[in-house]
């Protein structure tokens, strides 16, 4: 009788277990997933480029815990130079400043992303600024041997623009690394 008192023993504590919190229920959507700690914040845009006062990007993070899952944590940000550029709590950056840079940060529960850079220039006169889907495929350099470095010559084909003259200051404005003159 003894093994019979046992077995209702260990099934009412099994039970009585799954009532008050199932230590078995491998849920990953439940609230102590949602609370979890934030380990790492990661700003999804690199480094913009704003070439009017006025002008603004929007930018987003997200915070990740120690096993690089996304978390839900609420996000600020801070410019390291607001007379360059603003951002507001929603991550919208607004150009404040004609020329100039600053580093923008995000953070979630204490933890502090990595910068990114964002510059305010007023272009050249005779600047051509394509975005990032008038680039068609990847720059083809003209000497395959040759050392990347400055005086670096490449071919790009871009869409979208009149042909540009000789002596032209040519850059992408978002995040293709395109820029030189023509």
């Amino acid at each position: 009788m003894t093994g019979v008192c046992y077995v209702r023993v260990l099934l009412s504590f099994v039970f009585f277990g799954c009532l008050t919190g199932c230590p078995f229920d491998d849920d990953s959507s439940s609230s102590a997933n949602q609370h979890a700690q934030v380990a790492r914040v990661d700003i999804q845009q690199s480094g913009q480029l704003l070439t009017q006062v006025g002008e603004s990007k929007q930018l987003s993070a997200i915070a990740f815990d120690a096993k690089g899952q996304p978390v839900n944590s609420t996000v600020s940000w801070t410019s390291s130079s607001a007379n360059v550029a603003t951002i507001g709590s929603d991550g919208k950056v607004v150009s404040a400043a004609a020329n100039g840079s600053t580093q923008i940060t995000a953070t979630a529960a204490g933890i502090k992303s990595a910068p990114i850079v964002v510059v305010a220039m007023q272009l050249a006169p005779n600047a051509t600024v394509v975005a990032d889907a008038q680039i068609i495929g990847e720059p083809v350099p003209f000497d395959p041997n040759a050392e990347f470095g400055v005086g670096y010559r490449y071919s790009v084909k871009v869409t979208g623009i009149a042909v540009p003259q000789p002596g032209t200051i040519f850059m992408s404005k978002e995040q293709k690394p395109i820029i030189g003159r023509v």
